[in-house]
């Protein structure tokens, strides 16, 4: 595909994310659990991230590069089937556990060190015993792989930030890198507490709805971010 056309596609589906972002934002505000459309609406924009990342080709960085974060956001896709329509909560959390070890293996660009690696394996065992032994008042199951993935998801943003001085990508890629996964961590922040507050049974109607519209606010820029972060020149897009 020409670098032109292609640059006007990406245009247009990055407007097409505007629009979604915006509509679904409106819907949640006005019409808050009423329907399933602004979860279709949501899952929409997701399926456009994902078309981004395979419109990269020859653009991007290298081939397991771009390999990697195809990857990501395909399984990414999976992991949002389950938890927006099909309300496959602990399935599409174990496959969120596993984009996010795809996100660390791109964003060390092959410096991960075995004492990082070690460490995340520590972490993730000492987890397992506290949450089989300890924890009895919520659904053991939801918090042993929420808690595994919430120590993935931190060991991924640090990776992420770690772009900047292991010179993984140019500067602005670092950037976009960076800013999508800390805004994915904001976005998780607010699942997890909505969801910790549903499972201990605490009233929850408005600050509920809040977490779950902060969600979104949060998630679908991230995902576009890390989409356009696998293009090795910005300029393509010609914005």
């Amino acid at each position: 595909m020409k670098s032109t056309g292609k640059s006007y596609i990406i245009r247009i589906i990055l407007c097409l994310e505007i629009v979604i972002y915006i509509v679904f934002n409106y819907l949640d505000v006005n019409y808050w659990g009423r329907n399933n459309c602004p979860n279709i609406i949501k899952y929409i924009g997701v399926l456009l991230c994902l078309l981004l990342a395979f419109l990269i080709g020859e653009d991007g960085y290298s081939r397991e590069d771009t390999y990697l974060l195809q990857l990501a956001l395909t399984l990414t896709a999976a992991a949002d089937l389950c938890l927006l329509i099909l309300n496959k909560f602990i399935l599409g959390v174990f496959i969120f556990c596993i984009v996010q070890i795809i996100y660390i293996i791109r964003h060390s660009g092959g410096k991960i060190k075995k004492k990082d690696i070690y460490n995340l394996i520590i972490f993730i065992l000492i987890t397992i015993f506290v949450t089989t032994m300890f924890i009895r008042f919520i659904d053991y199951k939801l918090l042993l792989i929420g808690s595994i993935y919430a120590i993935l998801l931190l060991y991924s943003v640090y990776t992420a930030w770690k772009t900047f001085s292991r010179n993984v990508y140019p500067i602005t890629n670092c950037y976009l890198v960076s800013m999508a996964m800390t805004l994915f961590l904001l976005c998780d922040i607010n699942v997890g507490a909505s969801n910790i507050i549903r499972q201990l049974g605490i009233s929850h109607d408005n600050i509920g709805m809040i977490s779950n519209f902060l969600v979104w606010i949060f998630y679908l820029p991230s995902q576009v971010l890390l989409a356009i972060s696998g293009y090795k020149k910005i300029k393509i897009f010609n914005i």
